[in-house]
């Protein structure tokens, strides 16, 4: 790989040329890592792709989309595997603006000849981005008939099942990946949901020593576990892991719904009305009040007793 001495001073502090990316450490100073990028290029153009990739995604996070898609282009014309650079600027091509851009993506997807499950999986991840799930579910059957212990696209069928709301195969085939994977917590996420829409949460119940005592708690699981625990009637159990829900995630408002659907099942009135006003707050406004952030603190300092003193029981 060629990197000028220009560059080579950026990347000893704040590592840019990496295989798989930008170095998150590189977004702190976007002006400098596009300056030294540029510079770079200017001193040879001759570099490597994920030089020009890696400029190209500075210039769409500042917003000059025209040098960006220049940056793009050069980073093409060096990349052998195209579906590489599809996958990593897909949430740009989702934009408005960049329609010419997502047909390019399926014109490639249409003509790609896939024999690795890799290959299946990539396909499968570009099409459910984009919401063609026809295709998306195309693409994953062929590749779990072909590869069917392929982890990477069983656990993409579990995540387009959950989209289709297929809750019967999504169970089965949850299971299965969980066999093989008892540690993937979205994967298990999904087949306490689907107990539980299934009509039989308690199917679920053996999975509360697992999401209780993470060391690192998930809040899509403990809200999942959650509503199977209301599904089974055990309302106060329910309440606790809410509470352990918006400790981990007090901005997120689908645990606050949790909390105020466990505190109106358990009669507790105003305190579910307050609890799903916040919700309604946090669903309504992506940059959150500082009259709501001092709701949120306060209730973060009652949760973190409640839950201090849960522990020590």
């Amino acid at each position: 790989m060629f990197v000028t001495s220009s560059a080579r001073m950026f990347v000893q502090s704040k590592p840019v040329f990496t295989p798989s990316g930008r170095s998150p450490r590189a977004d702190g100073d976007l002006p400098r890592e596009i300056s030294c990028l540029q510079q770079a290029i200017a001193d040879n153009e001759d570099q490597p792709v994920c030089v020009y990739a890696n400029l190209a995604e500075a210039l769409f996070q500042k917003g000059d989309t025209a040098a960006a898609r220049v940056a793009l282009l050069q980073a093409r014309r060096r990349e052998t595997w195209q579906l590489s650079l599809d996958l990593r600027f897909l949430s740009v091509f989702q934009n408005p603006g960049f329609e010419d851009e997502r047909a390019d993506v399926l014109h490639r997807l249409k003509t790609l000849q896939a024999d690795q499950p890799s290959v299946h999986e990539q396909k499968a991840r570009v099409y459910f981005q984009l919401g063609h799930l026809d295709a998306c579910e195309r693409a994953l059957r062929e590749g779990l008939a072909r590869h069917p212990t392929h982890q990477r696209l069983s656990r993409l069928m579990v995540r387009y099942l959950h989209r289709i709301a297929a809750w019967p195969e999504l169970a089965t085939t949850a299971e299965r990946v969980l066999q093989a994977h008892p540690n993937a917590s979205p994967v298990r996420t999904a087949l306490i949901r689907a107990y539980t829409k299934m009509g039989c949460p308690e199917r679920a119940l053996p999975f509360y020593d697992d999401i209780v005592s993470w060391d690192d708690p998930n809040a899509k699981g403990l809200v999942a576990f959650g509503k199977a625990l209301i599904g089974c009637e055990r309302i106060s159990e329910a309440l606790e892991v809410a509470d352990m829900a918006v400790s981990v995630a007090p901005y997120d408002p689908s645990v606050h719904s949790l909390r105020s659907e466990c505190l109106a099942a358990l009669g507790r009135s105003s305190e579910a009305r307050v609890a799903r006003k916040l919700t309604l707050e946090l669903r309504g406004s992506s940059s959150l009040s500082a009259a709501v952030r001092a709701k949120l603190g306060r209730a973060k300092r009652v949760f973190s007793a409640v839950w201090s003193r849960l522990s020590g029981q």
